[in-house]
């Protein structure tokens, strides 16, 4: 009989929702697709491992043999040098309205990248795939390059000054061809037979560019790299006689709810207000009057929000705050209608939440 155990799972998480996994009133909601880059899912045919897709993520599987009654081990070994690639589609394009991810970036030619060889204290339920606990663009984001690469130097240098060598493996890339005009040199690379990974270009022994080869890959949010070697103790895979421990790794990338301010815009077309006033129940925030005229009031928060799947519901146990329009001491709406926080308005490198009520 063949058993199968698995060997790790991955899956991307968010703050922002309530179990960091799906909206709350959901039973399965989409946000990102996970599947093998093509070489990884050569490298899986061909040993038997098992991919399975799950919520935002997925589970390895291979089959494994008995060493003892309470130990198992991979029945084919792996060689320890294996490096496997996964790409992290975007689904849900809301995901960039209310969580800290990079759009600009992401749109220009940017990925968010993710590994196993972190050095990080986590428990093996709970292992990041990035530098900090969440992801963010100053660490975690590496530019993309297509197969035809060039690169543009200072000088006139010679086709021998320039190479592009991989950071996770053996390969190197000599120049195509040079060219030389305005006192500049021009390193045109062709990338097509390399494999997908991490470069760096190297022009007279300095690194002058470091990016991630993508190949003909489309609309990839993520790339994440699992190693079978190098990797601390509680990140890795298997041990070195190539069991398997009971308590198998999984690997997260984790979002973070967006930070923005709430902006309330009231239209007082039918009933002016002679002083209003936007106010939250629990005094966590003021709302300031930006800008006014007799039949318009604009209230901006002074504090940030984090996008939250209930970003009014705060304490333990939890507690519904409101926020109330009113008219002096007056209180006109009791509760106002929350901003759709997929929707952004970006002003000055800050973010806004706005919302229009008329009355």
């Amino acid at each position: 009989m063949m058993i199968y155990r698995e060997l790790f799972g991955f899956s991307v998480r968010n703050t922002f929702y309530r179990n960091e996994k799906y909206p709350s009133e959901l039973i399965y909601q989409e946000d990102f697709e996970v599947r093998p880059a093509p070489s990884t899912q050569d490298f899986l045919r061909d040993t038997g491992l098992v991919f399975r897709k799950n919520q935002n993520g997925f589970k390895l599987w291979g089959k494994v043999v008995r060493l003892t009654p309470s130990l198992m081990a991979l029945a084919r070994k792996i060689d320890p040098a294996t490096r496997l690639t996964f790409l992290v589609t975007l689904i849900n394009q809301d995901i960039q309205g209310f969580s800290e991810v990079a759009v600009k970036e992401l749109n220009g030619g940017f990925v968010y990248y993710g590994h196993n060889r972190g050095s990080h204290a986590d428990p093996r339920n709970d292992l990041r795939m990035s530098t900090q606990p969440t992801v963010n663009a100053t660490d975690d984001l590496l530019r993309t390059q297509p197969a035809a690469y060039s690169f543009l130097a200072p000088g006139l240098l010679p086709s021998t000054a320039a190479k592009v060598v991989a950071l996770d493996g053996p390969e190197i890339v000599l120049p195509l061809s040079t060219t030389q005009a305005n006192a500049t040199t021009t390193f045109s690379f062709s990338l097509g037979a390399a494999p997908l990974g991490r470069y760096q270009l190297e022009v007279s022994g300095v690194v002058q560019d470091t990016f991630y080869y993508i190949g003909n890959q489309q609309n990839v949010f993520g790339v994440i790299e699992i190693f079978f070697s190098g990797t601390a103790a509680n990140y890795q895979i298997l041990e070195p006689d190539n069991s398997l421990t009971s308590d198998r790794p999984q690997y997260l990338l984790r979002l973070q709810g967006r930070k923005t301010f709430w902006r309330y815009t009231v239209n007082m077309i039918r009933n002016p207000l002679a002083a209003p006033a936007v106010a939250i129940s629990d005094g966590s925030a003021l709302f300031t009057l930006s800008s006014s005229s007799p039949t318009q009031a604009v209230f901006t928060s002074d504090v940030h929000f984090d996008s939250q799947e209930d970003p009014l519901l705060r304490g333990s146990p939890p507690n519904l705050v409101k926020i109330n329009l009113k008219d002096g001491v007056n209180e006109k709406i009791e509760q106002l209608p929350l901003p759709n926080l997929a929707l952004l308005k970006e002003e000055s490198n800050l973010y806004y939440s706005d919302i229009t009520i008329n009355i």
